[in-house]
């Protein structure tokens, strides 16, 4: 059996340890500058750190299954909330994301 390791828990994660409120639980909104993508990056490459460090597959998932269109479209997202991605710029010692 092989184990994938997931992010998980991104908005508990964002609002108790970094102390960021998020609207209606919809962590897409850190997208919008860039010391919210850092934060997202932050995260995700904590996860992707376990992952190297036990020799699993990871799974990276995206911010953009929450938004509702109405929210995205308020933030000026609008069509583009879907194309949204973080997931280059990862790295952990020599091996990239």
């Amino acid at each position: 059996m092989i184990i994938t390791l997931t992010g998980a828990g991104i908005e508990t994660r964002i609002i108790h340890e970094v102390n960021y409120a998020i609207c209606n639980f919809e962590s897409f909104e850190l997208l919008e500058d860039e010391s919210g993508r850092a934060i997202l990056r932050q995260i995700d490459q904590s996860y992707a750190n376990v992952a190297v460090r036990y020799g699993l597959p990871f799974q990276l998932g995206t911010l953009t299954w929450r938004p509702r269109n109405r929210s995205a479209q308020h933030r000026s997202f609008g069509k583009r909330a879907s194309k949204l991605s973080l997931a280059g710029g990862f790295s952990s010692g020599e091996k990239s994301f």
